[in-house]
């Protein structure tokens, strides 16, 4: 997905739609977007099971290799709506969207 399409997706969530960070505690620190869950790409396959429902599951990370990782460990653990944000938070950044810290 786009940075467009997250931020359409983030205006109306698909019902029980996830968000997740996957970046690491430092880059976190440093911004992130409203309304994203946190959890560390190497601390991801504790939570799979909690993700698997077949729910939308948006991965974002700097750039985009990170989460599209996480979203080969989620499609691989049976939940084939893992969404990858391309270009990541820096992607978001560079569009001037707002992120907290």
């Amino acid at each position: 997905a786009s940075v467009e399409e997250l931020r359409a997706a983030m205006e109306n969530p698909p019902e029980g739609a996830h968000f997740i960070d996957v970046r690491k505690k430092h880059e976190w620190d440093t911004g992130h977007i409203e309304g994203f869950r946190h959890i560390p790409h190497d601390e991801l396959e504790q939570y799979l099971d909690e993700l698997k429902d077949g729910t939308q599951v948006y991965f974002l990370c700097q750039s985009g290799g990170r989460s599209g990782r996480a979203c080969d460990m989620l499609v691989a653990a049976g939940n084939a709506n893992a969404i990858n944000v391309m270009g990541g938070i820096s992607e978001w950044i560079a569009r001037g969207y707002p992120v907290e810290r």
